[in-house]
């Protein structure tokens, strides 16, 4: 723990900061001497020094060129299979953050391998942290593609149209972030499914309207839930969903694609449970 003793993260952004505005010939040596710290602080025995090294990770991603970001992926990626829980989640608060930051396609993929790996954590909590980081990870794959880093992560750009060249490369990436979401949907642990439940209206917003069909039947096989809790929480998404698929319809053809969630909501007329049902009570006061 010494070692952490001799880092302040603000006044290490301001040097990196400073070394991103030298000149040219110096400007493939900036973040050499912080990369050191993190690997030396990645290899200690100490779990609090682990889970600085890859804190630091957000603090230093926009000031290293791609062969550095590769060195500080190895880093994070192996925090991702750490032995410590505490490490593991750090690891995903930081993968969040980094998905804002991204700009260059060919960091992607590696951001949908670490949610495939979140996926099979064997910590519930973490599994169900996977599900925020698909839809994040989705919503900024525009960027990732399209974007302008000076603008930074508010600027966010829409899903391309099927005209534009890189539609296909954002499609088949979306193509690997729904099985995500389809697995956590399934998962043993209720808590897993909850947390699906409760973002599906946010994983619509992220994957756009040639994925509506899928999201719905998602939301309808956790209608169906034997976990009451998680019933009720996919009863509450219900209008939030609908309201992402009128508004980002094109046209009025994904709209109908509503009308199979009523023989379900008219079924939770009678659950046994009487949350899910003021849980349903609630939905219909907002749809209304």
């Amino acid at each position: 723990d010494s070692e952490l003793s001799s880092l302040d993260q603000s006044s290490l952004s301001l040097d990196l900061d400073q070394s991103s505005r030298s000149d040219t010939a110096n400007k493939s040596h900036a973040g050499n001497p912080f990369l050191s710290v993190v690997h030396r602080l990645a290899a200690s025995k100490s779990t609090s020094a682990r889970v600085s090294a890859c804190s630091l990770g957000t603090v230093l991603w926009s000031h290293l060129d791609f062969p550095r970001q590769l060195q500080l992926r190895g880093v994070i990626t192996r925090a991702l299979h750490d032995v410590e829980v505490i490490v593991r989640k750090s690891t995903a608060t930081v993968l969040h953050e980094i998905a804002e930051l991204v700009f260059d396609r060919r960091a992607v993929p590696w951001l949908v391998l670490m949610c495939e790996r979140s996926m099979t954590d064997p910590e519930p909590q973490l599994r169900a942290a996977a599900m925020t980081l698909t839809w994040h990870l989705a919503e900024h794959l525009p960027n990732a593609f399209l974007g302008d880093a000076s603008k930074g992560s508010r600027s966010l750009r829409r899903l391309p149209p099927r005209t534009d060249p890189t539609f296909m490369d954002v499609y088949l990436l979306q193509c690997k972030l729904l099985p995500v979401a389809n697995n956590l949907s399934e998962d043993r642990v209720a808590s897993v499914r909850l947390s699906v439940a409760a973002q599906c209206d946010r994983l619509c917003n992220a994957l756009g309207e040639h994925w509506f069909s899928v999201i719905i039947d998602l939301l309808q096989a956790l209608l169906s839930d034997a976990d009451e809790r998680v019933r009720s929480e996919a009863i509450l998404c219900m209008p939030r969903l609908v309201e992402s698929v009128i508004n980002g319809s094109s046209d009025n053809r994904n709209t109908t694609v509503l009308e199979s969630l009523l023989p379900l909501a008219l079924k939770i007329q009678k659950d046994s449970s009487s949350a899910v049902r003021s849980s349903l009570a609630t939905a219909t006061g907002e749809l209304l």
